[in-house]
């Protein structure tokens, strides 16, 4: 045992040591990512037990209380629906449109199709606050183009923002518009991997057109289909800066979602924050979120399984 152990130790050594270059390249991601992601999420819980407003260290020690309160509070299963609803919502929308339109631009014999994916990619790249203050500006009932127009063409001018029963819709198609081209590029990825050979030999047997993409498209984009569904879930249950932006959550918490709600406890709720509260609620939505991707993981390998084992 004693030479197994002596002959091991200068191996190892003398692997990180070759392998010292890799180990430096790695080293500044790691420390942002403990700085950025082990910390804040080590923070959160530790802060959730305390009754803290954010300024000396927490000493009010309160065990579950915060998060008790978060779950009986009505503004957090408010703000909850109102995630559930923008983030399904937004995914109907979002992946039966952007695969359609994806199955159009990759047709060989349509003209223009890098400017049509350029365009349709661009506000991908475009800040969200930006977008949401043009949006903002552009639908205002006062001065937006929008209302102006109607006014000209002497229809009544229209209160998107300002209504309740409004709000979080016209949020939902901004971001629908804002992220249209990111699911697009994956649908597009998707379809140029699936070999030609087989569309050929469906046409030889009278598959061709709705028929091609039902036996053949559609079952072998499933684990595709499921990674973008995944990423449209926590993007959508993540929302942020566009919900702040245009809404602030208003009118009278319409437009509420779970990631503004936590802000506002922790920064929008006067001089003094409720961090603690506010932590409770973040790793509780945390948790929520957790389940939804490793739900969706648990399916992607599922397909991914029934995908290869079709194919063998």
């Amino acid at each position: 045992m004693s030479v197994s152990t002596e002959v091991r130790k200068p191996t190892l050594w003398r692997e990180i040591r070759r392998n010292a270059w890799v180990y430096a390249f790695l080293a500044p991601m790691l420390v942002l990512f403990i700085a950025f992601t082990i910390w804040p999420l080590v923070a959160t819980i530790y802060f959730s037990f305390f009754d803290w407003d954010g300024t000396g260290f927490p000493t009010q020690f309160v065990g579950l209380e915060n998060f008790i309160s978060s779950i009986s509070s009505s503004y957090f299963w408010g703000a909850f629906q109102n995630s559930a609803f923008y983030t399904l919502l937004l995914a109907a929308l979002n992946l039966p449109l952007t695969f359609f339109l994806a199955l159009l631009l990759n047709q060989p014999w349509l003209k223009a199709r890098v400017l049509f994916r350029t365009l349709f990619f661009l506000p991908v790249v475009t800040t969200t606050a930006v977008i949401g203050v043009i949006a903002t500006l552009i639908i205002s009932q006062n001065f937006g183009p929008l209302n102006e127009l109607l006014a000209d063409l002497g229809l009544p001018r229209v209160q998107l923002l300002s209504n309740p029963n409004t709000a979080l819709i016209t949020i939902i198609v901004v971001n629908f518009w804002k992220s249209f081209g990111y699911n697009l590029v994956y649908w597009l990825a998707g379809l140029q991997s699936v070999p030609k050979e087989l569309y050929e030999a469906a046409e030889l047997d009278g598959a061709v057109g709705w028929n091609a993409v039902r036996f053949i498209t559609l079952p072998l984009l499933a684990p595709i289909a499921a990674v973008i569904l995944l990423l449209q879930l926590v993007a959508g249950l993540t929302q942020f800066d566009l919900v702040w932006t245009m809404t602030q959550g208003g009118p009278n918490f319409s437009s509420e979602v779970v990631t503004t709600h936590i802000y506002r406890l922790a920064f929008a709720n006067g001089a003094v924050g409720q961090y603690g509260l506010a932590s409770a609620a973040a790793l509780f939505f945390g948790i929520a979120t957790m389940i939804v991707a490793v739900t969706q993981n648990l399916i992607i390998r599922r397909l991914r399984g029934a995908t290869v084992g079709e194919k063998a």
